[in-house]
């Protein structure tokens, strides 16, 4: 059985299959959970992926380790299920047919123009 690792933030990864929950929180609920989990956010099974950017979301891992991301929970989500590409994708072809569309207006402009003058 394979792998599927995320990037969960800076460059950090994280096995999906691995992930309990995808908390959206901020800073003050991140430090309600900790307390509730019985652990501070300098504890080794704390590992905080935000490098001073503000908090989105908390994961709780099956092995009792936990995150806190400057990530939003929902594209969190959706890595995991394997929806980010997609919609990647789908991105990249609107931005090619809008750039299309646009080449098309200026030329037509351009020629209304030159045929005016």
């Amino acid at each position: 059985m394979g792998s599927n690792f995320i990037n969960i933030g800076n460059q950090t990864f994280a096995d999906a299959g691995k992930i309990k929950y995808i908390i959206s929180a901020d800073y003050n609920k991140v430090a309600r959970l900790l307390s509730e989990y019985g652990v501070k956010r300098d504890d080794l099974r704390v590992f905080d992926t935000t490098s001073n950017k503000s908090t989105r979301s908390f994961l709780v891992l099956d092995d009792g380790t936990f995150g806190i991301s400057s990530v939003s929970a929902k594209v969190l989500c959706s890595r995991a299920n394997g929806e980010e590409k997609v919609a990647k994708e789908k991105d990249t072809l609107t931005e090619e047919i809008v750039k299309e569309e646009d080449n098309d207006v200026e030329e037509a402009t351009y020629g209304y123009y030159e045929e005016k003058y």
